[in-house]
């Protein structure tokens, strides 16, 4: 009876040790000035998990295995921490100017210019400071091909 009861605990301990989970957490910050960074997404290499940092810079994400966390943020450089055990990760993010130069703002938000499918028109302040108009949206009118300005 013993020696089942033992077998039995040696089949069961793999899976004991492979159902631990890993918790990470930290704070990720500028590197220029300190200043904490929200709304950083980080997320687990090879899996869906992913997570974002608070108001305050701070994260917490779970893993099953030992891995590689990345840590991405529009203007900022892509940085990789790889983690074996239940730690501590604080990350200093530095700016990445190259990065924005391949980001158009759209509406309400940002998209990649490899996912933008239509048209894009830049009109400089320049041009806008030649033309005598009483309002922005006067200035804008007929300055791009297919653009209508109407003012409210």
């Amino acid at each position: 009876m013993k020696l089942k009861f033992a077998t039995l605990l040696l089949c069961l301990l793999p899976l004991i040790a492979m159902s631990q989970t890993i918790k990470i957490q930290g704070t990720v910050v500028d590197d220029s000035d300190g200043t904490p960074l929200p709304g950083v997404t980080v997320s687990l290499e090879g899996t869906s998990s992913t997570t974002a940092t608070d108001y305050d810079g701070q994260y917490e994400i779970t893993a099953s295995h030992k891995g590689t966390l990345v840590f991405t943020y529009v203007g900022m450089a892509t940085e990789r921490r790889a983690f074996s055990s239940s730690s501590t990760i604080n990350v200093r993010m530095s700016e990445d100017m190259q990065e924005l130069s391949e980001l158009v703002v759209v509406g309400y938000g940002t998209m990649r210019k490899s996912d933008l499918t239509g048209s894009v028109a830049s009109i400089g302040a320049d041009k806008l400071k030649k033309t005598p108009a009483a309002n922005l949206d006067q200035a804008l009118q007929g300055r791009a091909a297919g653009v209508t300005v109407n003012a409210n």
